[in-house]
């Protein structure tokens, strides 16, 4: 039994085949005429087939709803340890059999390359992670005729797959600060609290004294990596540091996207994709 109340403010994600839940379809085109905001299908990796375009056409008949008002999301999950090609194929070749008739408000590209721990940057030092979900959305940029079309979407510097409960107790979880900055995660790695909490103040410093910060008045997730460095604030938890980390994440990538559809011409190799990612902030 499906409770219908439940569905009270549903923004539409959701995935549009394979038999899955199909009692919902009929409340969801409920809820699309209450609220009036379109809809949004949600695509994995599995969902990437010629055969959806189908399934999508054939659901959003269901819902009565035209396609100026549906927006798309492939979502690629985690890519960390992916090849940036493969993931650019795999949806310039779905997109190659998308239907005239579909012309969607938006089609965003989500993806991940942020650890779900930091035990892949070594104790005590500073790492990288390439944001490879950056990458495959600059190539798809430069690659598709419709290219303006696509926005890029991401989940942050957390992994995919992160939960609260996933969250370390006590003295276990390590301090760090994530950092965005240019096609980089940069992080900034402590080591388990376990009541050192003068590391937070130490890293803090690090990342105001590194190269790549953007000033306190940037956001403010600098603002607070500037006022724990100056000890104008405490340490801080953990919630404190991702509020922080993602903040800055959000705006710098606003930013940066900003100015990227400029630049990003059609017809660029995937080499020439990345020169200008690495040197333009």
């Amino acid at each position: 039994k499906i409770d219908k109340s439940s569905l009270t403010g549903v923004s539409g994600f959701t995935r549009p085949g394979h038999g899955r839940e199909d009692l919902l379809w009929d409340y969801l085109g409920e809820v699309i005429k209450q609220h009036g905001q379109g809809f949004c299908f949600r695509l994995e990796e599995e969902d990437i087939a010629e055969e959806t375009w189908e399934k999508i056409l054939i659901k959003s008949a269901q819902l009565e709803i035209s396609f100026t008002e549906v927006d798309l999301i492939i979502d690629l999950k985690d890519v960390r340890l992916k090849s940036v090609s493969e993931k650019v194929s795999l949806v310039t070749d779905f997109m190659m059999f998308q239907p005239k008739s579909i012309k969607f408000r938006s089609i965003a590209i989500a993806g991940s390359s942020a650890p779900k721990d930091v035990s892949v940057i070594e104790v005590d030092s500073i790492g990288e992670i390439e944001r490879k979900e950056l990458m495959i959305w600059a190539n798809l940029r430069t690659d598709l005729v419709d290219g303006d079309s696509f926005i890029y979407s991401d989940y942050g510097v957390i992994h995919p797959e992160f939960a609260a409960f996933d969250l370390p107790v006590g003295g276990t979880a390590n301090r760090k600060v994530r950092y965005t900055s240019r096609n980089k995660i940069v992080i900034f790695r402590g080591h388990k609290q376990a009541g050192d909490t003068a590391q937070s103040h130490t890293l803090a410093m690090q990342v105001r004294n590194h190269s790549i910060f953007c000033g306190r008045d940037y956001s403010f997730g600098d603002e607070y990596i500037d006022d724990v460095a100056n000890f104008a604030k405490g340490p801080g938890n953990l919630g404190n540091w991702v509020l922080a980390d993602m903040n800055h994440h959000f705006t710098y990538t606003f930013i940066q996207i900003e100015n990227l559809r400029n630049i990003l011409l059609p017809g660029l190799s995937q080499k020439e994709v990345g020169l200008l990612l690495e040197e333009f902030q």
